[in-house]
């Protein structure tokens, strides 16, 4: 019955959100190049390609890996196979990363692998430190006048972002999503964990100010999604109430669009931002690296300088100008539209790899510390991997080479984790 559910949850999904893209995408933001091209046979394809991934794709919760797949899928692949239909999106590029999210399963299922052991840190311990280095952040930032700029105003976020950034040291670029990924999140469930009430408090109200100074809604949110996927995760048939939490977005930002029309906040935030924007550059990046050269990791270190870097902007930068107009707007995104434009398929399928040996890494740490611990701590980071961030960076700017090195050496007080909730066991 679970199994039938989680099917049946999918293709409500599926059609929810071809309806929504219909419905407020087209109707709302048509003018950032979304367009409504229906093809009725790639339509069914998708479907028949949905079937297949569910056929495949674990459906109980036993490691991390099972989450982060499910995660995977629901964003962005879900939304392109609606785009592939509702806007008669290239062939090639779906089956690209359908046969690339199929190597990411396969590694997830098969590879087998051990970690050198690492020393271990009481997570108090840890904890502390956290705290402190959120506290220098915060501090640092007001030192720079960043409190002149202080606004809690979602709407007004664009307003005040380069005003705020260009007043702070370049360095803050590099450590303000460390701190808002990785240090705020991490301290706010080890927080819960050790039930310390008052590091619950600091942590909520660093991510607050932070947000008010920086202009970041994602250090807003990363803590709150964080701490919520933690209760989630708790709970029983985690899988289909997952989906359901994502059903649930969709039908709040029609319901509220179909209420008044002229009220689009929520829906552009959620439904446009997190769902369909991450597809539609997916395939930006195709359409545009499909007629150009490919980027061979140039702009990254690991070419040691050895590989020429052919373009005049930054690979988000440069989707920006053609697509949006602006040279200076970031179409950033994930492992599926970087990793073609770094090599091609033969780029997608390197980075399924990695990500697949991440996971696995992750139900590695999962057998000492519990998954449901796992997850929240580490899903922001591998959550920019999936949707906004190219693996290189990922790894250093948006902290997921911290993030593992942190769950490597978190301590634990074994009846915190295991009083209620069984080791995954292989």
């Amino acid at each position: 019955m679970k199994k039938t559910s989680i099917y049946l949850l999918y293709y409500l999904a599926y059609f929810l959100l071809l309806y929504g893209f219909h419905k407020f995408i087209i109707s709302t933001y048509s003018y950032e190049g979304y367009e409504w091209n229906y093809n009725k046979v790639k339509l069914w394809e998708s479907l028949i390609i949905l079937s297949i991934i569910l056929s495949f794709i674990p459906k109980v919760f036993n490691k991390p890996s099972d989450i982060l797949l499910h995660i995977q899928l629901l964003l962005p692949i879900l939304p392109m196979l609606v785009l592939y239909g509702a806007s008669d999106k290239p062939r090639e590029y779906i089956y690209y990363t359908i046969v690339s999210f199929f190597i990411l399963m396969l590694i997830v299922r098969y590879l087998d692998f051990k970690l050198l052991a690492m020393p271990k840190i009481s997570s108090k311990i840890i904890g502390r430190i956290l705290l402190v280095m959120g506290g220098l952040y915060i501090l640092s930032i007001i030192t720079f006048g960043g409190l002149k700029y202080l606004n809690f105003d979602l709407k007004k976020v664009y307003e005040f972002r380069s005003i705020s950034a260009s007043n702070l040291p370049t360095i803050f670029g590099y450590f303000s999503p460390i701190v808002s990924k990785v240090f705020l999140p991490f301290l706010l469930i080890i927080s819960i964990v050790n039930k310390s009430k008052t590091f619950i408090c600091i942590s909520i109200a660093f991510s607050i100010l932070a947000f008010g100074m920086t202009h970041h809604k994602g250090t807003l949110f990363y803590p709150f999604l964080a701490m919520g996927l933690y209760y989630i995760f708790t709970m029983k048939n985690v899988i289909p109430m997952m989906i359901i939490a994502y059903l649930s977005i969709i039908v709040i930002s029609l319901l509220i669009y179909m209420i008044n029309e002229s009220n689009i906040f929520f829906g552009s935030l959620l439904l446009r931002r997190v769902y369909f924007v991450p597809a539609q550059i997916n395939y930006f990046y195709y359409d545009y690296f499909s007629l150009n050269s490919f980027i061979l990791w140039a702009e990254s270190k690991l070419t040691l300088g050895l590989i020429d870097y052919q373009y005049p902007l930054s690979m988000p930068r440069m989707i920006g100008l053609e697509y949006f107009g602006n040279e200076i707007t970031n179409a950033n995104t994930g492992w599926i539209g970087s990793g073609y434009a770094q090599a091609g398929l033969i780029g997608m399928i390197i980075y399924s790899v990695i990500i697949g040996i991440i996971f696995n890494t992750l139900n590695i740490f999962s057998k000492r510390v519990n998954k449901n611990i796992i997850l929240p701590i580490t899903i922001v980071p591998v959550f920019s991997v999936m949707t906004s961030s190219d693996l290189p960076t990922a790894f250093l700017t948006h902290g997921l080479i911290l993030v593992l090195i942190l769950v490597s050496i978190l301590a634990v007080k074994p009846q915190y984790f295991y009083k209620t909730i069984p080791r995954y066991k292989n």
